[in-house]
């Protein structure tokens, strides 16, 4: 199991964002705009939407590759965190890297489709209407979690999946925690 864990971590570790504005533009995006390796900062740095997107498409694909491999297993969530960890945390870039929304809404495809497709749909109003990217994260966030929530009422998905939505919608506040203080000192 560590070493399962240790893999998760290892992929979650990638950070297309800041490989790819690094080894195209010789920057760092960690030092630039909000100091994320996450789709909108690169986009924000580099001004490119192709490292945009690729960004997004990569930091998706992460989520949903640790959360299809695992997702049979009991201890599911616990590699989907080692990967979240890594995501956010990779030690190669010594413990700086994105804020997880993009990973956490691959793991939401891959471990409850239905669930994952309202809270993108609430993300897309969100970035429509307030546009806002935190705000429209943490709207996806909360909205998984309440899909879910109802899911487990109805007794259509077990309590580990309300725990891991509970827990991601948890992490991702903290990752975001600067926003949100920003928020309420206004």
């Amino acid at each position: 199991m560590l070493l399962q864990l240790a893999l998760c971590y290892l992929i979650g570790a990638i950070s297309p964002g800041y490989i790819l504005s690094k080894s195209i533009y010789k920057i760092d995006i960690r030092a630039m705009g909000s100091g994320s390796t996450g789709a909108t900062n690169a986009l924000r740095c580099t001004k490119n939407k192709y490292i945009g997107a690729v960004t997004l498409l990569g930091d998706l694909a992460k989520g949903i590759l640790i959360a299809g491999l695992f997702k049979s297993n009991p201890y599911c969530f616990l590699f989907c965190f080692a990967g979240l960890l890594g995501h956010c945390y990779p030690f190669w870039l010594n413990f700086h890297g994105g804020r997880g929304v993009s990973m956490a809404a691959g793991m939401f495809f891959a471990i409850n489709p239905l669930c994952a497709t309202i809270a993108t749909i609430v993300w897309a109003l969100a970035l429509v209407f307030i546009k806002i990217s935190a705000v429209a994260s943490l709207s996806m966030a909360f909205s998984f979690l309440v899909s879910v929530t109802i899911q487990t009422l109805l007794n259509r998905c077990g309590s580990g999946s309300f725990m891991f939505a509970l827990f991601v919608f948890l992490f991702l506040a903290w990752t975001h925690r600067c926003h949100i203080i920003n928020w309420f000192s206004k």
